[in-house]
């Protein structure tokens, strides 16, 4: 996959269809690369590249030559015949290939490494007649992906597909240098459908869009096949060497804060099969600031043969590019810097108002919890959290940090019996971060999670001229995902000092949740329907008093009836 900068824009536009005039005809293809030939399964233990001739004519290699992203290597006066295979390797292990096949050596093999590169083959006149550009993912063979296996292309013919083209040898021996490829499937083609990658903003006017296929070179460059509501029709259009991405150039600049929905029609694949009409949301990202992306939910206990996430939550008007954050693991007791990971080549944009899920393995995610929005699913390295304490911190490129929160798993509900694969999930957005009230176990109805959506145990912000209420009549704290909290606000204009109390109708406190505590303009208590000893109180009807008095000596009280109620599973 291209990554693009800013300051290669204008090159692109000035040299893309340059670059693909000065793609030849391809007589010649690579056909297997042996990458990582250790251990062996039975072939030499050396790198070698096979080439074939697709054409029905001779091709003289003469003045051709083989690179990689570092060295290029020269041909010498050699001839192909129509539909041979040879064998490309270093002269000094020339004989030792011979064996299998016709050998066409080089003064040294360009290195093929292990986890990937990009393999070119020239002609005399410095035109690219086959490229590869490979990684250890092509494998896609737990079997044969630790080496001694080759990446054989499946159909020679097919020029339109990349990854999908090319899987692990299935050759005993490890490979099949010199002959036709194990894998060899002549009909093979991709036939899945053209999907948007994603898209992004390298400039007040211009947007990259990358594909999952090879693109056809007239439908993804005509103007008329991408607009927008609020920029127009496109003016210019590029394909990008890699054939699998765009740079659309519009005439109007994208302002900050907005969000753009571009509009594509009819663009097709390379094998001209399937078409893509869609709809894309990019925008100008800005840098966060703290309190802009918080920390809204995070399994820190999977169960066995799970994986850890931690949600965020844009809280923001800003579009925050996800690949200008880092996340952090920190002692929670000394706050000394324990591990820092960051997000790299996702190229999502988090929209206002949207919940994105970082963790090591999303598709773990997906059969868990089976979350709302796959694709806000972003697959990163993130540090290994502690199961009983632990502290992390979302920062951005500039290494502010945007949110930070010390958890416990003293947080989770007391009468869980298996905190394993429960998450914590924030109440409130507009709550402390650090605050353990703030926090609560999500509910069962929820599988445990809420990954990538609304958490189960939101608060809804509340708007209400009383000084004292209460989030709902009747609460059942059975994380159901219904009501499993009772949230005390009481709202005044002053500090003061307050008491609030659960009382049970024989007049007995059952619960002291705050006691002679100064508390602010706006304050929110969480009840969890658990006793003062933390133990199951019976179903029933309960009073909440709250009393309380200001600097000035001014005092007042209200009391309100609550419904406790619980559904047994």
């Amino acid at each position: 996959m291209i990554k693009l900068e800013p300051w290669t824009v204008k090159f692109y536009y000035l040299v893309g269809f340059l670059l693909l005039w000065l793609t030849a005809s391809s007589q010649v293809v690579i056909n297997e690369l042996m990458a990582d030939p250790s251990p062996p399964a039975s072939l030499v233990e050396e790198e070698y590249v096979e080439l074939l001739n697709i054409s029905s004519e001779s091709v003289s290699l003469a003045g051709w030559a083989l690179s990689d992203a570092s060295s290029t290597q020269y041909f010498g006066d050699e001839n192909l015949s129509p539909y041979e295979y040879v064998i490309v390797c270093s002269a000094e292990h020339q004989s030792q290939f011979e064996a299998y096949g016709r050998v066409v050596p080089l003064p040294s093999l360009p290195s093929l490494n292990n986890s990937g590169d990009e393999i070119t083959l020239w002609n005399a006149d410095n035109e690219i007649v086959d490229q590869v550009v490979y990684s250890s993912a092509w494998y896609n063979d737990a079997l044969r992906d630790d080496g001694g296996y080759s990446l054989e292309r499946t159909n020679p013919n097919n020029f339109c597909d990349t990854a999908l083209n090319w899987r692990a040898s299935l050759a005993a021996r490890g490979g099949s240098p010199g002959q036709e490829n194990a894998n060899y499937d002549p009909l093979f083609y991709d036939d899945s459908p053209l999907q948007v990658l994603f898209a992004e903003v390298l400039g007040d006017s211009i947007v990259h869009i990358q594909f999952n296929k090879k693109l056809d070179l007239i439908s993804a460059t005509s103007i008329l096949h991408y607009s927008s509501p609020g920029l127009g029709i496109a003016e210019t259009v590029v394909i990008l060497p890699d054939s699998r991405s765009v740079v659309v150039e519009f005439a109007a600049a994208l302002l900050p804060q907005t969000v753009y929905t571009i509009q594509l029609s009819n663009i097709e694949d390379c094998h001209q099969l399937n078409t893509l009409s869609t709809e894309i949301i990019t925008g100008l990202p800005e840098t966060p600031s703290f309190n802009d992306l918080i920390i809204n939910e995070i399994l820190f206990n999977p169960k066995s043969g799970g994986v850890d996430y931690i949600e965020v939550y844009n809280n923001s008007q800003k579009i925050i590019a996800a690949d200008e954050l880092i996340i952090l693991e920190l002692d929670p007791i000394t706050s000394e810097l324990l591990d820092m990971e960051a997000i790299e080549n996702s190229h999502q944009l988090l929209l206002p108002g949207s919940y994105w899920v970082f963790t090591s393995n999303p598709d773990i995610i997906e059969e868990r919890f089976q979350p709302a929005h796959t694709n806000q699913l972003i697959e990163s390295n993130i540090p290994n959290y502690p199961d009983e304490m632990g502290s992390l911190a979302i920062l951005n490129a500039q290494l502010d940090t945007l949110d930070q929160v010390t958890y416990s798993a003293d947080w989770h509900f007391d009468l869980i019996s298996e905190e394993d694969g429960v998450a914590l999930e924030r109440i409130s957005t507009a709550a402390a971060s650090q605050d353990p009230q703030n926090w609560f176990s999500a509910a069962f109805t929820s599988n445990n999670g809420t990954p990538t959506a609304i958490n189960s145990q939101i608060r809804p912000e509340y708007v209400d001229q009383s000084k004292v209420f209460l989030s709902s009549e009747v609460f059942s704290p059975d994380l159901d995902g219904v009501n499993d909290l009772l949230t005390i606000t009481i709202q005044q204009e002053t500090t003061v000092t307050a008491t609030i109390a659960v009382y049970n109708l024989n007049g007995n406190v059952v619960r002291m949740l705050v006691n002679n505590q100064l508390l602010g303009y706006n304050n929110e208590v969480i009840w969890d329907g658990l006793g003062d000893n933390r133990n199951e109180l019976p179903i029933g009807h309960y009073i909440v008093l709250a009393s309380w008095f200001d600097e000035e000596g001014n005092s007042a009280a209200e009391k309100i009836g609550v419904v406790l109620s619980r559904k047994r599973f």
